[in-house]
């Protein structure tokens, strides 16, 4: 049996070590050919199985990006803030086929847009945020009572529950109810139920990147890594304003699988998907795999982070710069480990 137990100690770390020599091939070149800069994390049962910094997380500041290195994750925050409102719906604080005039009356066509309907980008709110027209062009709302009377005045695009359109609208509006229900600021809401019981320090919504504490800056190619200009997301909220690390967006992937938030049934609620839509996640295939997760892309930043239920993998890829396709880099990082195995 000690015979056994070493063989398959043996293996394990040969495979481990196969899959990081694959991986840092990939991670190589890409900082060697100045095609990306950004961190990674893979995770296999729990345990962190690979991770780097590649590239700068502050050129300015000569700081060379690591495992610990924060960035803006974009529309990854849009699957923290679906396990808000399901945990809150698994706690008996709201129903998914509720209606949105439970918590805001005066809005356009309330009583017919549900809960559900905003998760799954189906409510048909404006998205104001996209709008550059003449009633929109202006329109910088900084505090939560600015928001509010946007969504209040807006016409609505179509008819509740008639299409899909991706919309971070509908992610700003779970965000004010999730502030209703729990009647705190939605970065209270988040810390309460998302960061301090996983432990993520590393975790936090709408704050000002700042260098001197490992926090990437964002940049875009011409002639050489140029800095690019970097908006305030505060009231993104839970549609876009989360930053983390690669290895803490993994570990909230691995509650999230693990049911640390909600049950197995609010779990395949989640995955219920229409074309590949759940509740905040998509699922998406690799060759004979599948998996859930979500991208992201703000001010320059790239993101991509997905669970693999079979197998019990996560893997997040955070990027402050790219000029080569992330769905081509992704590519790479997942030949690389997937065939490592």
């Amino acid at each position: 049996m000690r015979g056994v137990l070493l063989l398959l100690a043996v293996f394990i770390t040969l495979t481990c070590f196969s899959q990081s020599a694959e991986l840092e091939k990939v991670f190589d070149q890409l900082e060697k050919k100045n095609q990306a800069m950004g961190s990674v994390s893979i995770r296999q049962a729990a345990n962190l199985v690979y991770e780097r910094g590649f590239g700068f997380a502050s050129i300015e500041n000569n700081q060379k990006a690591n495992p610990e290195t924060v960035y803006r994750i974009g529309s990854i925050s849009k699957t923290f803030t679906a396990t808000i409102i399901l945990q809150m719906a698994s706690e008996g604080k709201l129903a998914l086929e509720g209606p949105l005039s439970l918590f805001f009356p005066k809005w356009p066509m309330a009583k017919k847009i549900s809960i559900e309907q905003l998760l799954r980008h189906q409510s048909g709110i404006h998205n104001f945020g996209d709008d550059r027209t003449g009633n929109y062009r202006n329109q910088n709302p900084e505090t939560r009572e600015e928001v509010l009377a946007i969504f209040e005045n807006a016409e609505m695009d179509f008819k509740p529950g008639t299409k899909t359109d991706y919309n971070n609208a509908n992610y700003v509006v779970l965000s004010l109810i999730a502030e209703e229900i729990d009647s705190l600021t939605f970065v209270e809401v988040f810390e309460n139920r998302i960061q301090k019981p996983l432990g993520l320090q590393r975790t936090t919504v709408g704050a000002a990147i700042n260098p001197s504490q490992n926090e990437a800056s964002s940049y875009y190619w011409k002639r050489s890594w140029q800095p690019n200009s970097v908006a305030d997301t505060k009231t993104l909220m839970g549609a876009g304003a989360v930053s983390s690390t690669a290895n803490e967006v993994n570990i909230f992937l691995e509650a999230l699988f693990s049911h640390q938030f909600f049950d197995e049934v609010w779990l395949q609620k989640m995955l219920e998907t229409e074309g590949n839509l759940g509740l905040g996640i998509f699922q998406y295939s690799f060759y004979n795999k599948s998996c859930y997760g979500h991208s992201g892309s703000i001010d320059a930043f790239e993101s991509f982070t997905a669970y693999f239920p079979k197998e019990k993998v996560s893997i997040t890829l955070l990027l402050n710069a790219e000029r080569k396709e992330l769905n081509d880099i992704l590519k790479e990082i997942l030949v690389a480990y997937f065939q490592a195995n």
